[in-house]
């Protein structure tokens, strides 16, 4: 992930959040299923409330469980709709697009959403991970 990152700082200087969305810290997300829900949803107002004050330009999302709660949170935010994204789609044809979706904030400012592959299969160089690599260098440039 650290490699990762040093290569999206060549390229810009703006706000780049990268996130799993875990409502609730927990090693393990079995864990996590067994948490009270009013635990997990309050994590998950916090998350959401820092995201949006945050505002960062470019928004990584790395795991498809991830990108599940990110589009559920935003949705019933109002800020993104149901057709915007097919949740039923692989994680690896999500990686191909660029960006997933965009909202808008509050601030008028655009936030690009990209969803991949977990960063645990990145491995050093990140091969794999090439294309998604390009697109968002091409998003980031193009901000």
């Amino acid at each position: 992930m650290n490699s990762f990152f040093q290569l999206l700082k060549q390229h810009t200087t703006k706000t780049i959040a990268e996130t799993e969305i875990i409502p609730y810290p927990t090693p393990k997300l079995k864990q996590l299923k067994k948490e009270s829900k009013d635990v997990i949803a309050r994590g998950k107002k916090i998350f959401l409330d820092l995201l949006l004050d945050i505002s960062p330009s470019i928004v990584i999302m790395h795991g498809k469980t991830t990108v599940d709660h990110m589009v559920e949170l935003l949705m019933r935010k109002g800020l993104l709709n149901a057709t915007s994204v097919n949740l039923n789609e692989k994680i690896e044809s999500m990686e191909q697009r660029a960006p997933l979706f965009e909202i808008p904030y509050q601030s008028g400012k655009i936030g690009k959403f990209f969803g991949c592959r977990h960063f645990m299969y990145y491995g050093q160089r990140g091969e794999s991970f090439n294309s998604f690599k390009g697109n968002i260098i091409k998003a980031i440039e193009s901000i």
